[in-house]
C-alpha cells in the first residue's frame, strides 16, 4: 500500500500500540517534529 502526504501541516491523533519499538519510533518522531507533541498510552 503506497500513500503520499502533500507538504503542509498534518494534524490528528495517533494511538500507538503497546509495542516497545513502535513507542520508541513515536518518541523519535516527536523529537524531530516542530511544535508541541503529545504522546499518550506509551
Amino acid at each position: 500500500m503506497d500513500q503520499s502526504v502533500p507538504p503542509g501541516r498534518v494534524r490528528g491523533i495517533c494511538i500507538p500500540p503497546c509495542s516497545k519499538s513502535y513507542a520508541q519510533r513515536a518518541l523519535a518522531a516527536s523529537l524531530l517534529a516542530e511544535g508541541t507533541s503529545r504522546l499518550h498510552n506509551i
